[in-house]
């Protein structure tokens, strides 16, 4: 995985793709309830997303809010973890990479439009939703084709 801006002409938002995941500058940590981690950066969560923006937000008493530490997310986010990832893409560069989303199969497509309405990334939702969906290689004969 990357850590440094090589490309002068990658814009602005798809820089901070090289830090999904990546423990690098990690300040949070988002756990699931069957302890997968997925390293994150407060302000690109907060300034990405309303849901993390309400959670990370500094309360009386705090300075800077949360601070370094994990944030345990509801059983709404057990899902595989590309589909966190993908997640975590759209809310740090403002959108997911279209191949992704055209090479995942209805399952992923599925968790996908399930974890952004809930995380209320409806950028995502439309991308998913607009994203045609493969079907399922069927053997026909000598060659492969696609089912109707």
């Amino acid at each position: 995985m990357g850590t440094t801006f090589e490309d002068d002409d990658q814009d602005y938002g798809s820089g901070f793709g090289l830090f999904v995941n990546n423990p690098l500058f990690s300040d949070v940590s988002l756990r699931l309830s069957d302890e997968r981690s997925f390293a994150g950066h407060r302000i690109l969560l907060s300034a990405g997303n309303p849901f993390f923006a309400a959670i990370l937000r500094p309360t009386l008493g705090m300075v800077g809010g949360l601070g370094e530490g994990a944030i345990d997310l509801p059983e709404q986010a057990d899902e595989a973890d590309e589909t966190m990832l993908t997640l975590l893409t759209s809310i740090n560069t403002g959108s997911a990479n279209y191949t992704d989303l055209l090479m995942a199969d209805v399952q992923i497509q599925t968790g996908l439009l399930a974890i952004s309405g809930y995380f209320q990334q409806a950028s995502l939702t439309k991308q998913v939703e607009t994203t045609p969906t493969l079907a399922p290689l069927t053997l026909t004969g000598p060659s492969l084709s696609r089912s109707p």
